[in-house]
């Protein structure tokens, strides 16, 4: 049955019917796969994405009785991380407590394994040769970004590119427009901007995303992200 969600603050929530019959209102929507609210804030689609990540790891924790690395590590990227993965670039969290949210999935798994038993959460990514899902994001969000740029994507240029490239840095740099609302802020196409521009000159002249990927994990800015 479909149904109606109204966006923005102005909307003057008119009513519409299909067939003479009036179409129902709702404040949230799933599209898919994502749950869009009316407000453009994703927490209830965070808090979704959460329970199906932990039922998922739930089973896995009761029906696999390895504790080895080389055992669990594998059916969580593979069964679990996808969940809080899907379509990440429209609906990144910027609320802490959502953030914190997905993270302690993943901190939950990384202490299934029998390796990192006594470690904080940031010694067990290390082991592990992991990135923690916030970086994991942003590293994303970069990724994506690129294969746009380099039109290794089928999608329009989302930006225009600073015209008054300094000396320093690369010449592939990003205008960030002023933003008046948070959901704007934070939208991919803005919130990427700074990490781009910060990347390493080298960006400008590579072509591969196994290049480009490679230049993010060992030169890029978020290797000061914990």
């Amino acid at each position: 049955m479909p149904h109606v969600v109204h966006f923005g603050y102005g909307n003057k929530c008119a009513e519409y019917n299909l067939g003479g019959e009036d179409i129902g209102m709702r404040d949230s929507i799933n599209d898919l796969g994502i749950t869009v609210s009316k407000d453009f804030k994703f927490s209830c689609h965070c808090s979704a994405v959460v329970k199906k990540a932990n039922h998922m790891l739930g089973f896995i924790k009761s029906s696999i009785s390895s504790r080895k690395k080389d055992v669990i590590l594998p059916l969580y990227k593979s069964l679990v991380r996808p969940h809080l993965e899907y379509a990440v670039q429209f609906w990144s969290p910027h609320y802490r407590s959502d953030i914190c949210c997905i993270e302690k999935v993943q901190k939950r798994a990384t202490r299934m394994i029998e390796a990192t038993k006594g470690k904080t959460y940031e010694e067990r990514l290390d082991n592990l040769n992991m990135y923690s899902l916030e970086k994991r994001r942003r590293r994303g969000d970069l990724i994506e970004t690129f294969k746009i740029i380099k039109g290794l994507d089928n999608v329009r240029n989302l930006w225009d590119f600073n015209p008054n490239n300094r000396t320093r840095g690369h010449g592939l740099k990003l205008v960030k427009t002023w933003s008046r609302l948070l959901l704007r802020q934070t939208f991919y196409s803005q919130r990427v901007v700074n990490d781009w521009n910060s990347l390493d000159s080298e960006v400008s002249t590579i072509d591969t995303i196994w290049g480009f990927k490679n230049l993010i994990d060992f030169k890029g800015p978020l290797v000061s992200v914990a």
